[in-house]
Protein backbone atom coordinates (compact mmCIF):
# COMPACT_ATOMS: atom_id res chain seq x y z
CA UNK A 1 0.00 0.00 0.00
CA UNK A 2 2.82 2.29 0.77
CA UNK A 3 4.21 1.22 -2.92
CA UNK A 4 1.68 2.11 -4.71
CA UNK A 5 0.63 5.00 -2.83
CA UNK A 6 -3.00 3.62 -2.35
CA UNK A 7 -3.45 4.64 1.02
CA UNK A 8 -6.97 6.58 0.80
CA UNK A 9 -8.21 2.92 -0.38
CA UNK A 10 -6.32 0.82 2.50
CA UNK A 11 -7.47 3.14 5.57
CA UNK A 12 -11.01 1.91 5.37
CA UNK A 13 -9.51 -1.62 5.36
CA UNK A 14 -7.56 -1.60 7.71
CA UNK A 15 -9.78 0.66 10.08
CA UNK A 16 -12.57 -2.23 9.37
CA UNK A 17 -9.74 -4.94 10.70
CA UNK A 18 -8.84 -3.24 13.88
CA UNK A 19 -12.60 -3.07 14.60
CA UNK A 20 -13.19 -7.01 13.84
CA UNK A 21 -10.00 -7.01 15.79
CA UNK A 22 -11.14 -5.40 18.81
CA UNK A 23 -14.52 -6.85 18.74
CA UNK A 24 -12.73 -10.86 18.68
CA UNK A 25 -10.17 -9.71 21.63
CA UNK A 26 -13.11 -8.53 23.68
CA UNK A 27 -15.42 -11.72 22.91
CA UNK A 28 -12.20 -13.58 23.34
CA UNK A 29 -11.73 -11.98 26.83
CA UNK A 30 -8.11 -10.86 25.81
CA UNK A 31 -6.35 -9.04 23.27
CA UNK A 32 -5.55 -11.07 20.02
CA UNK A 33 -2.08 -11.33 19.11
CA UNK A 34 -2.81 -9.29 15.72
CA UNK A 35 -4.25 -6.41 17.56
CA UNK A 36 -0.98 -4.50 18.28
CA UNK A 37 0.27 -5.10 14.82
CA UNK A 38 -2.80 -4.02 12.77
CA UNK A 39 -3.16 -0.90 15.15
CA UNK A 40 0.17 0.07 15.08
CA UNK A 41 0.11 -0.27 10.76
CA UNK A 42 -3.10 1.69 11.00
CA UNK A 43 -1.23 4.48 12.53
CA UNK A 44 1.02 4.54 9.99
CA UNK A 45 -1.24 4.66 6.80
CA UNK A 46 -2.70 7.55 8.81
CA UNK A 47 0.62 9.47 9.55
CA UNK A 48 1.78 8.64 6.16
CA UNK A 49 -2.20 10.48 4.80
CA UNK A 50 -0.79 13.55 6.92
CA UNK A 51 -3.10 13.42 9.57
CA UNK A 52 -2.01 15.09 12.79
CA UNK A 53 -1.99 13.77 16.14
CA UNK A 54 -4.44 14.90 17.26
CA UNK A 55 -6.43 13.67 14.08
CA UNK A 56 -5.24 10.22 14.58
CA UNK A 57 -6.22 9.98 18.07
CA UNK A 58 -9.70 11.27 17.39
CA UNK A 59 -9.93 8.39 14.83
CA UNK A 60 -8.73 5.49 16.81
CA UNK A 61 -10.99 6.77 19.59
CA UNK A 62 -14.19 6.08 16.88
CA UNK A 63 -12.65 2.99 15.45
CA UNK A 64 -11.92 1.57 18.93
CA UNK A 65 -13.94 2.94 21.45
CA UNK A 66 -13.00 2.21 25.10
CA UNK A 67 -9.02 1.60 23.98
CA UNK A 68 -8.08 4.80 23.41
CA UNK A 69 -9.59 7.01 26.33
CA UNK A 70 -8.75 10.57 27.17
Amino acid sequence: MYETNRLAESEPLMRRAVGILLTSSRAAGHPLPLLETFLNNYIGVLEEMGRSEEQILTTLRETAPGLFEQ
